[in-house]
């Protein structure tokens, strides 16, 4: 598992060059353009992208795993710096999680995103009964998830390195951190 963790952070490091070489800026209407085609992402109101990192565990067992996951996000045509999004993440721990959510993005500048929003979390594990039966038991858990993010665009795909907290009803907090590549259509 160490080596995803150093992978994920290895990615982080040689993109960030990468994408700041490659980010334009320049003035049109007062407004920033980061595109490669020429066309700020402020005209582009979708965004999909794929998600790899981790999850930390911050007060349980302070695991940290593998996390795969996909995000969509939509602006809102009369609000170009809000907009909402869902999301579906899968952690690969020692049981494998799934979580699902809808947050809200605000945008304080064309690259820079803050997101708050539900997150539900499903937890399966199998558990051996005492007859020798496999069980499959099921539990749901609701979390805020809040996070941040930078947008950097390298040749017609956007790469965001990204950090989030959810923040469960049982008091648990996951860190839940690395990039997004994706795409603005």
């Amino acid at each position: 598992m160490k080596i995803i963790i150093q992978i994920s952070f290895a990615l982080l490091l040689f993109s960030s060059p990468i994408a700041f070489g490659q980010h334009e800026q320049t003035e049109s209407n007062g407004e920033h353009d980061s595109g490669g085609e020429g066309h700020g992402h402020h005209l582009k109101k979708n965004f999909i992208a794929i998600f790899t990192g981790a999850t930390t565990q911050l007060e349980e067992d302070k695991d940290t795993d593998f996390t795969l996951g996909l995000d969509y996000v939509r602006h809102f045509s009369k609000l170009p710096r809000w907009g909402v999004g869902v999301f579906g993440e899968v952690i690969f721990g020692k049981h494998t999680e799934y979580l699902f959510g809808l947050p809200i993005y605000f945008f304080p500048t064309n690259n820079f995103w803050l997101r708050a929003g539900p997150t539900w979390e499903i937890h399966k594990e199998e558990e051996k009964s005492e007859s020798g039966m496999n069980e499959t038991t099921t539990e749901t858990n609701f979390a805020l998830r809040t996070g941040l993010g930078y947008d950097f665009e390298v040749k017609g795909f956007v790469v965001v390195p990204n950090v989030s907290f959810d923040f469960f009803r049982d008091k648990n907090t996951s860190l839940v951190w690395g990039l997004h590549l994706g795409r603005r259509f």
